[in-house]
């Protein structure tokens, strides 16, 4: 399986973030999403928490989605490949970019109807290794009527762009650059999202 990284790193230097509908083949899209489901399936989802270590908690006026780590899902043939290629991305970006990030996360989520995510910032003061958000969407058929947007910002709290979460869309920006939210979903709204780490 052959991917080409270059638009991806090109938009991320010249923009810091890029979109793309294309980026995945299909059939890994229905697999990963068969692997999120089955996981749904078997409630091995857990509600998603904000703060650091012992501080976090479930604040559902902040974000109500739930969540299930990939490095806690088991062997699935699925997420063994997006690991790999994320991982061959990360080796490009380091490259590209003279990153110094040294592993890929990523956790499926899902949020029900009627949850959101307030706007945030992925790399913080309380949280500086994360360099590179992405995330890559799950949901068939969708219409944009039924929310869920992921609504970008820059750091001087200008509108940078509203992405909607179409099957097979694949995000990805700078974690310190741009504060996004996630606007209220009326429907059950699946996605995989990750960081490129330091250490």
């Amino acid at each position: 399986m052959n991917f080409d990284f270059t638009k991806v790193a090109e938009d991320l230097i010249n923009y810091g973030w890029h979109s793309s509908l294309d980026f995945f083949p299909n059939p890994l899209l229905e697999d990963l999403r068969g692997t999120l489901l089955h996981l749904n399936e078997n409630e091995l989802f857990r509600p998603a928490k904000v703060g650091k270590g012992i501080k976090q908690k479930r604040v559902a006026e902040i974000r109500g989605d739930w969540i299930k780590w990939l490095s806690e899902a088991g062997d699935y043939p699925s997420t063994k490949i997006y690991l790999e290629v994320m991982n061959e991305f990360r080796l490009v970006l380091n490259r590209e970019l003279l990153m110094a990030a040294s592993e890929f996360e990523a956790h499926f989520a899902i949020y029900p109807k009627n949850t959101f995510y307030k706007k945030h910032l992925d790399r913080h003061k309380n949280n500086p290794h994360r360099l590179i958000t992405t995330t890559l969407y799950l949901n068939k058929n969708y219409e944009d009527k039924q929310g869920g947007a992921l609504i970008v910002e820059d750091l001087h709290k200008n509108h940078v762009v509203t992405l909607n979460p179409h099957w097979g869309r694949f995000v990805c920006f700078i974690s310190s650059d741009f504060p996004h939210e996630v606007q209220t979903t009326t429907v059950e709204r699946y996605s995989l999202t990750g960081w490129m780490r330091s250490r």
